[in-house]
C-alpha cells in the first residue's frame, strides 16, 4: 500500500496463510516475494513465491524430507520466517523438522521432541539446493533461554520444543552467512563451505566472542538481524530487539538496536552502541519485528509485529517520528515484518477491470487495476458491438479504484472500455463493461494467472474486483 493507506496490489492465496511480502532487489532488478502456506504453532510448511515486476511467479519448493507430525499433506517444508535473495541467482530460506530428543536433563520426557531449525540455500532457477545446515549439529537444545514449557511448544511430537528458532538469514560476502537465534538470545556468523560456527554474539551479560556487551546494548528474544557494512575490519549489526516474549514479559520496551562489531572479534574490545531506537511511544513486543535502515529519503522504519503498528523515523533516533500506522489493536493483528520500499509494476497476466452501471439518468464507471504503479489517467471509449471505439473523455487517476460519471448526454450508453495511461502513452486496455449486468472480459485473466470466461456476472461492486473474483 502506499503512504496514504491506498492499497497498490492486493495478494489473494486463499485458503493459504501468508507471510513476509516485501520487495528485494538485486543486480537493479526488484521482486517482491512472499510465503504462503500454512502455520502451524510458532513456524510454518508451505512455499516461496518470487515476482518480478510484471508479477510473472516463480516458485521455490523444498526438495527435501522435512519431518512434521500433525498428519497433513502441506505445499512444501519451507517455513515463513525468511526469504533472502542473493546477488548470486539463489533465496535463503528455512525450515522446521520435528525431531525425536531425549528431553529427561529438562524434566521432559526421553522419548520427547525438538523442532531442529534448518535453513538451506536455493538456486531458483533449478531449485538445487545448493547449501543446508542443521543447529541440532551444532547447539544443544539444553543451552536454549526458553523454557521446555512454554507458548511455542511444551516437546510432544505436535507440539515440539523449539529450542533454537532460526528468525533470520544473510549472506555474508560469499563465504559466509549471519543468522539469528531468538531462543539463544545470539547472532552467529557460519561458515559458507562447512557451515562450521564462526562467532558467536550473545544478547546477555556475556557476550559470545565479543566480550561483554554494553549494559544498554544487550538484546533478548531479537528478531530480523541484518549486517550493514561489512569489511574485514569491522560489520554494523541491525536488529529489532524484541527483550520481551510470551513467557518473559518484563518492563523493558523493544526497541531498534544498532551496533558496530570490531572483526575478527576480540573479547577485549566491546561492541559499541551506535543507536537505540526506542522512541517515546515505545511499546512491549513479545513477537516478530523488524527494524529497517537506510530507506531511500535516509529515514528508518520500524514494525512492532505483534503491536500492531508501524513507524517511519528520522535519520537520528525515536525522537523524530516521521509517519505511523496502525493495523490492529495489540495482539489481536500482527505482521511478521513490514517494510518501506519503492515498487514500480505493470501486470502482465491481468488487465484493468472495469464495472458500469446506470443510475437515475446516468452512466457510471468504476475501474482498477490491481498492482499496476504510476498508472495518470483513463481514457474512456464508447465500446458498442461492431462499432469502432469511440472517445468519450478522461478520469484522472483517484487511488486504488477511480470512479468516473459519464453525465446526462452519455446516459443511453451501454458498454464502454478505458485504457489505462502512464506518461501520455496507453499501456493496457481494460475489459469492456456493459450495463445490462454482465461485463464482456475478452483475455481478461484473474491475478493468479487462470482465464475467468467470456463472460462474467457483475454485482456492479468495484470492491469484488482487484484483478480477481472473490
Amino acid at each position: 500500500m502506499k503512504q496514504n493507506a491506498e492499497m497498490i496490489y492486493a495478494h489473494d492465496e486463499a485458503p493459504y496463510d501468508s507471510e513476509g511480502l516485501r520487495v528485494q532487489t538485486v543486480h537493479n532488478e526488484q521482486y517482491l516475494t512472499l510465503w504462503r502456506g500454512a502455520r502451524k504453532m510458532s513456524h510454518g510448511f508451505g512455499e516461496v513465491i518470487v515476482m518480478n515486476s510484471e508479477y510473472e511467479k516463480t516458485v521455490i519448493h523444498l526438495d527435501a524430507i522435512i519431518t512434521n507430525m500433525y498428519g497433513q499433506k502441506f505445499l512444501s517444508g519451507l517455513d515463513f520466517h525468511e526469504q533472502e535473495l542473493t546477488t548470486r541467482g539463489t533465496i535463503l530460506v528455512t525450515a522446521y523438522n520435528t525431531t525425536m530428543y531425549n528431553l529427561t536433563q529438562m524434566g521432559g520426557s526421553e522419548h520427547g521432541f525438538v523442532t531442529d531449525s534448518l535453513f538451506f540455500e536455493i538456486d531458483i532457477e533449478t531449485q538445487e539446493i545448493l547449501f543446508s545446515w542443521s543447529a541440532l549439529d551444532h547447539f544443544w537444545p539444553e543451552d536454549s533461554m526458553l523454557p521446555l514449557i512454554s507458548s511455542s511448544g511444551y516437546g510432544g511430537p505436535k507440539n515440539p520444543y523449539d529450542f533454537f528458532h532460526l528468525s533470520s538469514i544473510q549472506a555474508v560476502n560469499h563465504d559466509s552467512y549471519l543468522i539469528s537465534s531468538r531462543n539463544f538470545w545470539s547472532v552467529y556468523l557460519i561458515s559458507r563451505s562447512n557451515g562450521r560456527i564462526l562467532w558467536e554474539l550473545r544478547g546477555n551479560t556475556k557476550g559470545g566472542d565479543f566480550g561483554a556487551l554494553p549494559h544498554h546494548g544487550r538484546f533478548r528474544w531479537q528478531n530480523h538481524v541484518r549486517a550493514h557494512n561489512v569489511t574485514s575490519r569491522e560489520m554494523i549489526l541491525s536488529m529489532f530487539d524484541n527483550h520481551n516474549s510470551p513467557e518473559d514479559m518484563g518492563k523493558t520496551y523493544s526497541r531498534g538496536l544498532l551496533l558496530k562489531l570490531k572483526l575478527p572479534p576480540n573479547p577485549d574490545e566491546k561492541p559499541e552502541i551506535l543507536r537505540i531506537l526506542s522512541p517515546d511511544r515505545a511499546k512491549i513486543s513479545p513477537d516478530y519485528g523488524s527494524y529497517q535502515l537506510g530507506l531511500s529519503n535516509g529515514n528508518q522504519f520500524m514494525s512492532w509485529g505483534a503491536g500492531g503498528v508501524v513507524h517511519e523515523y528520522g535519520p537520528d533516533d525515536g525522537h523524530d517520528l516521521r509517519w505511523q500506522a496502525r493495523f490492529g489493536y495489540d495482539e489481536s493483528i500482527t505482521s511478521y515484518r513490514a517494510f518501506k520500499d519503492i515498487w514500480a509494476g505493470t501486470p502482465s497476466k491481468w488487465t484493468p477491470a472495469l464495472v458500469v452501471e446506470k443510475r437515475e439518468d446516468t452512466v457510471l464507471g468504476f475501474v482498477s487495476w490491481n498492482g499496476a504503479t504510476d498508472i495518470d489517467s483513463y481514457n474512456i471509449y464508447l465500446a458498442e458491438p461492431g462499432t469502432a471505439l469511440k472517445p468519450l473523455g478522461k478520469a484522472n487517476v483517484l487511488g486504488f479504484e477511480t470512479g468516473f460519471d459519464l453525465g446526462v448526454k452519455n446516459n443511453e450508453t451501454n458498454c464502454i472500455m478505458v485504457a489505462a495511461v502512464r506518461k501520455g502513452q496507453e499501456i493496457r486496455q481494460s475489459n469492456v463493461g456493459c450495463i445490462e449486468g454482465k461485463t464482456f472480459v475478452s483475455t481478461f485473466v484473474d491475478s493468479r494467472g487462470k482465464e475467468t470466461g467470456d463472460s462474467v456476472v457483475e454485482k456492479t461492486k468495484m470492491q469484488k474486483i482487484m484483478g480477481y473474483f472473490s
